[in-house]
């Protein structure tokens, strides 16, 4: 029992996490991280999102999946 409590508590931040980044990304138009290295990300977040909260979150979103990111599969240029 307290291993399915502990799963869940896991769980559902991070389920709402990804559902904040849908959002954000949207409501800002942002760009596909995937085709963006993390300074180019660091750039438009700074330029583009005026709300610091958004703005710390949204970055963190879409570092996670920028094309340069060491912890990433694939690498900006390829």
């Amino acid at each position: 029992m307290k291993k399915v409590l502990l799963i869940a508590l896991f769980a559902l931040p991070s389920l709402s996490l990804a559902a904040d980044c849908a959002a954000l990304s949207k409501q800002y138009q942002a760009p596909n991280p995937a085709s963006k290295t993390m300074a180019q990300i660091e750039r438009w977040v700074k330029n583009k999102v005026s709300n610091p909260a958004d703005a710390d979150a949204l970055r963190e979103c879409l570092l996670a999946g920028a094309a340069d990111n060491p912890n990433q599969a694939s690498f900006a240029g390829k």
